[in-house]
């Protein structure tokens, strides 16, 4: 975690929120990130923490943007060499040490083409973006095979995991 006590309060998700919203960092209704216009995407990425390799989701999005991931890049610079008012409380309110650092890593390594991710990542649709499409690819076609599905106890917004096991 960062020092100081911003970091200290934004690490709790209730009161980062507000901070997320009002930067237009984030748009809650918008779970997919499909009506998000690249703009946003590009502000999520710099303000809204992503663990590990959960920058591969947006990134992938991006690259269908001609010049966004160049964008993100560059202002994922401009956050890392410049110490102001703005590039304080960007770090801040993502809360962790060295995140834009592996922002500007992850980016670089798209722009390369580089999206690979371990196997256990690259099928999770929470991390990849193809896997996601992939999720929605294996959803019920039409509302009344939802509901049937529903009633099977077969429709769930969890993903499957191997060996059957669920994760929320």
């Amino acid at each position: 975690m960062r020092p100081g006590l911003r970091p200290r309060l934004l690490q709790y998700r209730p009161l980062r929120f507000p901070f997320l919203v009002a930067e237009r960092a984030i748009a809650p209704l918008d779970f997919s990130g499909l009506a998000s216009h690249p703009e946003r995407i590009v502000k999520h990425l710099l303000a809204a923490h992503h663990d590990g390799h959960q920058f591969a989701y947006d990134l992938q999005i991006l690259s269908a943007h001609p010049g966004r991931l160049e964008e993100v890049l560059r202002l994922a610079d401009e956050v890392l060499s410049s110490d102001t008012k703005r590039s304080r409380w960007l770090r801040d309110l993502v809360v962790f040490e060295g995140y834009h650092e592996n922002l500007y890593r992850e980016v670089k390594r798209a722009i390369e083409g580089d999206y690979e991710l371990p196997p256990e990542e690259a099928n999770d649709p929470d991390i990849s973006f193809t896997a996601y499409l992939g999720w929605c690819a294996a959803q019920p076609k039409t509302p009344s095979e939802s509901l049937r599905a529903l009633f099977r106890g077969d429709l769930s917004l969890a993903v499957r995991e191997r060996g059957g096991e669920t994760k929320p």
